[in-house]
């Protein structure tokens, strides 16, 4: 016991000085600004593993800017064989399976590394955020942020950022209880340096001249006016688009809307039924994938977002429709 306290007491003044100083509440809000910052105008290349549950995926990506436009190319290297190729928002979806191309504008906005929008200062009115500790990702050296929902309609994050860059190593979502419900890990990660224009192009393109392809945007951004809206809302989650897409085998156009509360997604799919639809309320959930559908007015609405069961549901209900 005697030798136990004199140890502490040796050791107190490295103790004291290794204690974290007074947290500027600025502080981890400049590096979620970094964060958004690094995914668009940094070029880096890598492979990432994304893990739900039991199931897991692996794929590599490659991310450049020039002259203030984004190229990025990712390819899953997993299971059915996909590669997906964006220059700013066009996407190119590239199906070698069933030999088809889907065409379209992004619409999410956000996905990894690139999960933080601009603007991250309006995420402290719905999280309660701080930085942690730093750790080795990657071999990269990554400060931690922490962003603990401050209510239950949504879930709570961690993301790593690399030290000298502020790109995304590393991000986990976690329930109510601080369970883990899904990840996303750099294990191999190159930042800076100019990247291989080999990596940036399709391996696809030279067949995909036989493929069919599908030009899934109609319409797109404050011009379209469907009349649907959301009534009483989740706390946070704004509109951040609202299109016309053609999702459907029979060609019938569907109403696309996005709410997002700068970290979070979700979309609401609203279309009239087809022989596949069913005409009772339902829910699903795989991983941070929370889906509600129901009938309104004729139309089905489905949500579909990485948001707790709950938050699915009440954005699901408060959907109406308004003639414009």
């Amino acid at each position: 016991m005697i030798r136990h306290a004199v140890r502490l007491l040796l050791f107190a003044p490295c103790l004291a000085l290794a204690q974290p100083s007074a947290q500027s509440p600025a502080e981890p809000l400049v590096w979620l600004n970094r964060m958004a910052e690094a995914a668009q105008t940094l070029d880096y290349s890598g492979t990432f593993v994304f893990q739900s549950g039991t199931r897991s995926e692996t794929s590599r990506v490659a991310h450049a800017f020039e002259g203030g436009r984004e190229i990025e190319r990712l390819e899953v290297l997993d299971g059915t064989p996909r590669e997906i190729v964006r220059e700013n928002d066009e996407v190119r979806c590239y199906l070698p399976d069933v030999k088809r191309v889907l065409v379209e504008k992004r619409v999410r906005g956000r996905s990894f590394p690139a999960l933080v929008a601009s603007g991250a200062q309006a995420l402290a009115a719905h999280y309660a955020v701080r930085t942690g500790g730093v750790e080795r990702v990657a071999g990269h050296e990554a400060q931690l942020v922490v962003l603990d929902a401050k209510d239950a309609w949504r879930y709570s994050h961690r993301l790593w950022a690399e030290v000298r860059s502020g790109l995304i190593l590393k991000a986990q979502i976690l329930d109510d209880r601080q369970r883990l419900v899904e990840q996303f890990t750099f294990t191999q990660l190159a930042i800076g340096g100019a990247v291989d224009r080999s990596e940036l192009q399709s391996r696809q393109q030279a067949l995909a001249g036989e493929w069919q392809t599908e030009d899934l945007s109609i319409a797109g951004g404050a011009e379209v006016a469907s009349g649907w809206r959301l009534r009483d809302g989740v706390p946070g989650f704004a509109k951040t688009h609202e299109m016309r897409r053609l999702l459907r085998k029979d060609g019938v156009p569907v109403t696309h809307l996005v709410f997002s509360d700068g970290l979070a997604a979700v979309s609401v799919f609203i279309a009239p039924p087809d022989a596949e639809s069913s005409r009772k309320p339902w829910s699903s959930a795989q991983g941070a994938i929370n889906v509600h559908t129901r009938m309104l007015a004729g139309h089905v609405v489905t949500v579909l977002g990485e948001v707790p069961p709950a938050t699915a549901m009440k954005i699901a209900n408060g959907i109406e429709y308004r003639k414009p």
